[in-house]
């Protein structure tokens, strides 16, 4: 698609003055920056989302194995069940903590710290 619009702009660009094509260029150059800083941002967006709902199903999992099959604790002492409990919803609210900030800042596809807030 990036190469579909730089030949067009190539076209356009033949049509036009020296310093025009000049300025033209240095936007050309601007956008495609512009583009690839988004896609950047896209593909750690996608990353972050993917690794925190993986912990989040890892977190529930163990939650229910703790809560649903105590025979499948095992040998463990009480002070470990609750330590593993402990961890698990911990690791569960930090999972939906970080889920629900990248919607609040990237659920629109708009990175909203770059935008006024006030």
């Amino acid at each position: 698609m990036l190469r579909l619009m730089l030949i067009k702009t190539e076209k356009y660009a033949q049509q036009i003055g020296v310093k025009e094509k000049k300025q033209w260029l240095n936007q050309e150059r601007e956008l495609k920056t512009i583009y690839l800083s988004n896609m950047a941002q896209y593909r750690v967006i996608k990353m972050l989302k993917a690794e925190f709902k993986a912990k989040k199903e890892k977190a529930l999992l163990s939650l229910e194995l703790l809560t649903e099959n105590p025979a499948g604790i095992g040998d463990h002492s009480t002070e470990d069940f609750y330590k593993n409990a402990q961890e698990a919803i911990a690791a569960l609210a930090e999972a939906d903590d970080v889920l629900d900030t990248i919607e609040r800042y990237y659920g629109d596809g708009i990175n909203r710290f770059t935008q006024n807030t006030t």
